[in-house]
């Protein structure tokens, strides 16, 4: 007689690639599935979010302690899967030209033959525009003068920044 073993997974989505010019609002969708003919009981599955990434308020169930999120998925009968969203956001230009690669792991206290589909990785690439400042200058003076050769004529320049990006130097 043989112990009836299970076999979970657990697969995970992410939009490949993202403008990060302004907050960037990253979803997760997680589902995690019993692809066996037996019950697996007390399965929970974590995922630590990258840095740069904040965690936005959690449902299902889910908590998070600092950039680990664990959420509790229970017991799945046999061919059922469950479904999760993870939102997090990456503040304007924080992760510009990165690539933030999210890996989950799910796990269950019944026994399992299949470990290879417990981990599942999702990478966003974040690309931002590079910023383009305009400065603009004006210059008056004063439209009549004497003509004394002694006389001084004074210019006033004003400089400005035209644009929405800070000029430096």
């Amino acid at each position: 007689c043989t112990t009836p073993t299970t076999d979970i997974a657990i697969t995970k989505t992410a939009p490949t690639t993202m403008s990060n010019d302004a907050a960037a609002t990253v979803t997760y969708n997680l589902t995690v599935s019993n692809v066996s003919q037996t019950q697996a009981d007390n399965v929970i599955f974590t995922d630590p979010i990258p840095a740069g990434l904040t965690v936005s308020p959690l449902t299902n169930g889910c908590t998070s302690n600092g950039q680990s999120v664990t959420c509790p998925v229970g017991t799945l009968a046999a061919g059922a899967s469950r479904s999760f969203t993870i939102t997090t956001t990456a503040a304007a230009r924080s992760v510009c030209g990165q690539s933030l690669t999210n890996t989950a792991t799910v796990g269950t206290s019944t026994s399992e033959t299949n470990l290879s589909n417990n981990t599942s990785s999702a990478a966003t690439n974040f690309t931002c525009t590079t910023p383009t400042t305009d400065i603009a200058i004006t210059k008056t003076a004063p439209t009549t003068m004497s003509n004394d050769a002694a006389a001084t004529v004074t210019y006033n320049l004003t400089v400005s920044n035209v644009s929405q990006t800070q000029a430096d130097n």
